[in-house]
């Protein structure tokens, strides 16, 4: 073969010196499934790795249409490709297009093709190259799902089926969360269940040492070999993610058809492999922390006035009149900022949430919405609300130790119960005007509106 006029391979006798016997058994031998089809897609050759990778054998698509074996969504695109190829001869394997193929079972198999025109020679028609294309279909969508803050068993589902496809496994499991010493999730394809549900897997020991562990299924825990053997998995590769400062430790575990270790081809896409989950669990951790921010004060900790808002309508829409709001307001703030700093200011609010926090802790909603003013959500009536009020002034009474010096700060709180025509504006507004007249009464004491 050489390159002729406009960039077309054609077939040149005086290139080698195989015969076309050699030829095929070299095409034969291809880890690439091969077609050479003609003008009309008719398929006259078939061979390389069609069966192992696509699952038909030869003989059985010979002689058909490769329409037949494209989606009906893409049809109509694969005809235009056809007709390109044959009008501009100049088009060659350099741009590869993206098909699903149809396999044997209805299902589809991605491939990237390739196509080099043969025109002229003992060899004419079309030759298609087929690029697998499967793992990095699935990495794209894991990477998509990512980007876009899916839930990060979304992002693993699709990032296992692309490890597995790549390492030719039975399937990939990614395992995270680790809490005492064992792993809350584990996310991956191709795995009988029985197999993750045990509490000793040879991932939470590769994740506790940082060493690799390549185990045959018949070494796992009972249950779990009976059912990896059943399903002709018989053997485990458990790869620990590597140390991370702000990351619990993860696991990746590869299901395989053999109990063969890996191989230097397969430690290349092991090492991409967690590179990438350990990618996506930083990126979930720092779009969580993102999030939290988002909705959280940063000097307290507490809900800020969005998030307050938010939580306010959707109890106001769910609950209605069960539905009681507290407005909060520190007595003595102004004093201390003005005498002792903003640092001591801060010190004091600080302080102020926590121990408020301690209170309503599990029956309402504590919020920050802006200087000294804290707000309450409470989903009781106006009876376990005003209960709470009580419990919040009385724990607010108690004196702040500051720089080693007792301070009093005290509370006012406004009370106001949801009505039938609430909003998260009006239900504010009512708590706010009950909460300044327990302040023209001398403040550390409640009204309700």
């Amino acid at each position: 073969m050489q390159r002729g006029k406009g960039g077309v391979r054609r077939w040149s006798p005086a290139a080698g010196v195989l015969s076309a016997a050699s030829y095929r058994d070299i095409v034969d031998t291809l880890e690439l499934p091969i077609l050479v089809i003609e003008g009309d897609g008719t398929i006259r050759y078939a061979g390389g790795s069609l069966e192992r990778d696509i699952g038909w054998v030869p003989e059985e698509v010979v002689g058909r249409n490769v329409i037949e074996f494209t989606p009906a969504d893409q049809v109509e695109r694969a005809i235009e490709s056809l007709g390109e190829l044959v009008q501009h001869d100049e088009l060659g394997i350099g741009v590869p297009t993206m098909f699903a193929v149809i396999r044997p079972d209805g299902g589809l198999t991605w491939s990237a093709v390739g196509a080099v025109p043969l025109l002229d020679g003992p060899v004419e028609g079309i030759a298609l190259c087929l690029l697998p294309w499967d793992a990095q279909l699935h990495f794209d969508e894991s990477m998509s799902a990512l980007l876009a803050g899916s839930p990060l068993e979304t992002v693993f589902a699709h990032l296992a089926m692309s490890i597995s496809v790549s390492l030719e496994a039975a399937g990939a499991v990614i395992h995270h969360g680790l809490v005492d010493g064992r792993f809350a999730a584990s996310t991956g394809v191709g795995v009988p269940a029985a197999c993750l549900e045990v509490g000793e897997g040879p991932w939470h020991l590769a994740a506790a040492t940082g060493e690799p562990l390549y185990v045959a299924s018949r070494d796992l825990p009972e249950a779990a070999a009976r059912a990896a053997i059943e399903a002709g998995i018989l053997g485990c590769w458990a790869i620990p993610l590597p140390d991370h400062s702000e990351l619990a430790p993860a696991a990746l575990s590869v299901w395989r058809w053999s109990e063969m270790s890996p191989v230097r081809a397969h430690e290349f896409v092991l090492t991409r492999s967690i590179t990438y989950v350990q990618l996506a669990l930083v990126r979930s951790a720092e779009h969580r922390a993102l999030e939290y921010l988002a909705d959280h004060d940063h000097l307290t900790g507490v809900a800020n006035r969005a998030l307050f808002g938010r939580t306010v309508e959707d109890a106001l829409r769910d609950q209605g009149p069960s539905v009681t709001l507290l407005y909060c307001d520190l007595d003595e703030f102004k004093q201390i900022n003005d005498e002792r700093g903003h640092g001591a200011g801060d010190a004091v609010l600080r302080a102020a949430a926590e121990r408020m926090s301690a209170v309503v802790d599990g029956r309402g909603v504590l919020a920050r919405i802006g200087g000294d003013e804290f707000t309450v959500l409470v989903r009781d009536d106006i009876t376990g609300a005003t209960e709470l009020a009580r419990e919040l002034l009385a724990a607010m009474a108690r004196p702040f130790v500051l720089d080693s010096e007792e301070v009093e700060v005290g509370l006012s709180v406004g009370v106001a119960a949801a009505e039938a025509d609430s909003t998260v504006d009006s239900l504010l507004t009512r708590a706010d005007v009950a909460l300044y007249r327990a302040k023209r009464q001398g403040g550390g004491r409640m009204a309700v509106a």
